[in-house]
């Protein structure tokens, strides 16, 4: 007895094969007609047929409503797929291939920092900003962010894929309200700017916070050595940002990722020691209504303070340092070292509030303008001065930022990150 096709049977088993190839044929197409409306399909391919599209099969696109079936594979149903949202055309809104340059892969985001003063944008790779493309801008030539961007983006090369900026104000459910402007950016708004769908906004500390372990070779100056982390631990760290306004944040890095807290630290009360400081909070209070730490510690507290001091006398808070550097204003010089013995109380509190173990990294333009002269000034005694608690404050680090686009390069990182 012979077997196989080359037997008796053989006849047989080549009808019975053909008919399997139909049946399994037949039972694909009815499979790709109950494919839910959205659901991918292949474009067409060359081939046999049993693998070809919904069309080789002559099913049609079932019409909305219809009953949605699972897709069938040797037999077996399987669950249907969600369904692929389309974006409306042309609307960079949903579609974030048209907010991008022809690579994907190669375009860079754009990054923003607006301080209460002046705003600098630029463009970034990764985590890496673009020096060549920053520029700095006057706020008060501008009557909102919007403009502002926009004269920015008109002379970029690239349209970018993504969008990041950090404020100096609270940011909350999204919105951005600038403490020390009248400006207010949400997430619509900024993609309507930049025609960017992947957008965030920032606290200006936070941006700081995620430019840690991003920042240049010498962007830090040590202050305070404080004692060294143990391998393999990643302690908390604070950023301390002192500029147009006061402010800091914690830096946590976690498992899932780095997490930096906002704040709005620079509002809240002055710490007084003694009766001089007392007076001089009453007059903060007779002039702002509230004496807080914002009021002394910033470039508008600055001045505020030496107008104090020299009872009534006005200086800008620029010739203020250079009388004080250039020794030739005795006043500046009092003003200096009451500003930085209030500036190492405050970020000493904080530091027992926190314990930031990782260090403390204080950033913003009157940091670095203060930064060659804040141990002679004694901001080392002042952070320390902690009764009991002194040698425990003793163990934080304390460095300044250097770098004058730490908080593009933390925008930058913030996006990287993301992904």
């Amino acid at each position: 007895m012979r077997s196989g096709l080359n037997g008796g049977n053989g006849l047989e088993a080549a009808v019975t094969l053909r008919v399997f190839v139909v049946l399994t044929y037949t039972i694909y197409c009815k499979g790709l007609e109950a494919v839910p409306p959205g659901v991918f399909v292949p474009e067409r391919r060359t081939g046999p047929p049993a693998f070809g599209p919904r069309e080789a099969c002559g099913a049609a696109v079932p019409a909305a409503g219809k009953p949605r079936a699972g897709l069938l594979r040797h037999g077996l149903p399987l669950a249907a797929k969600p369904p692929i949202t389309r974006a409306t055309p042309r609307d960079p809104a949903h579609d974030p291939r048209l907010a991008m340059s022809e690579n994907a892969l190669t375009a860079p985001v754009l990054v923003a920092d607006i301080g209460g003063t002046n705003t600098r944008v630029a463009l970034a790779d990764g985590a890496v900003v673009r020096p060549e493309s920053v520029r700095r801008f006057r706020n008060a030539d501008y009557p909102g962010l919007e403009p502002l961007l926009a004269e920015f983006l008109a002379e970029a090369p690239l349209r970018c894929q993504g969008a990041c900026i950090a404020t100096a104000g609270p940011v909350r459910d999204g919105v951005a309200r600038l403490t020390n402007l009248p400006w207010v950016m949400d997430g619509a708004a900024l993609t309507r700017v930049t025609g960017c769908a992947r957008v965030a906004i920032l606290n200006d500390l936070q941006a700081q916070g995620h430019a840690l372990d991003h920042l240049p070779a010498g962007a830090l100056r040590e202050i305070i050595p404080g004692a060294p982390v143990r391998a393999g631990t990643t302690p908390a760290r604070l950023v301390v940002g002192v500029g147009t306004g006061f402010n800091a944040a914690v830096v946590h890095d976690l498992a899932g990722g780095r997490l930096v807290t906002a704040s709005e630290c620079g509002q809240a009360s002055l710490p007084l020691h003694d009766e001089a400081d007392l007076a001089l909070a009453r007059a903060l209070g007779d002039a702002h209504g509230f004496a807080g730490v914002e009021s002394v510690l910033s470039g508008r507290g600055l001045e505020a303070l030496y107008r104090f001091i020299a009872a009534g006398q006005t200086r800008a808070a620029a010739e203020i340092m250079q009388g004080f550097e250039a020794g030739s204003d005795p006043r500046a010089e009092e003003t200096a070292r009451r500003f930085v013995r209030f500036l190492g109380a405050v970020t000493g509190d904080l530091a027992l509030i926190h314990l930031p173990f990782g260090g403390i990294h204080l950033c913003g333009g009157v940091a670095r303008a203060f930064a060659p002269h804040l141990v002679r000034l004694g901001y080392p005694a002042a952070f320390t001065d902690k009764g009991r608690f002194s040698g425990l404050v003793k163990e934080f680090a304390v460095k300044v930022i250097e770098d004058d686009y730490a908080a593009l390069t933390g925008c930058a990182a913030y996006l990287a990150a993301a992904g």
